[in-house]
């Protein structure tokens, strides 16, 4: 078992970054993926990106001596295809929520435990084929993927 599926079965959250950006309002957020691997059965195996970039629009203000958060959920069951000839692709579908004034707390493994605060986005967003990112954008699940 993977530690997404680990922290999805337990409904945990992880702190993937933790630190001081200056105070201010942002409106993106940009994650350059530059590899996924998928384990299976069969061993280890690298999905195509449909774009090695994520960008999500969301507000985050950033207030002197408090905290903000960002919270990425990746919903891996929407977001993980499987072609026709046994490739995989991602084409990440996410959770996004920020806050402003947060409390979090970091514990002994790593967990996290958001509370509290002002919640300034809180969407779902994907990415098509094409790279194209969105809200209610994705690769739906019927639909038969290919890759060369």
């Amino acid at each position: 078992m993977g530690i997404s599926s680990q922290l999805k079965t337990q409904g945990k959250l992880e702190a993937a970054a933790d630190t001081e950006i200056a105070v201010g309002t942002y409106d993106q957020f940009r994650m350059e993926i530059s590899k996924v691997v998928i384990v299976d059965t069969g061993g280890e195996h690298e999905a195509k990106l449909p774009s090695n970039e994520l960008k999500v629009n969301a507000d985050l203000e950033v207030n002197e001596n408090s905290t903000a958060t960002a919270t990425f959920d990746f919903i891996a069951d929407e977001s993980l295809h499987v072609t026709g000839n046994g490739l995989y692709i991602l084409a990440p579908v996410v959770q996004v929520e920020t806050r402003e004034d947060a409390e979090v707390e970091i514990n002994s493994d790593n967990s996290v435990e958001i509370s509290g605060g002002n919640v300034k986005t809180n969407t779902k967003i994907g990415m098509d084929a094409d790279g194209n990112v969105g809200v209610g954008v994705k690769i739906p699940a019927d639909v038969n993927v290919t890759s060369s």
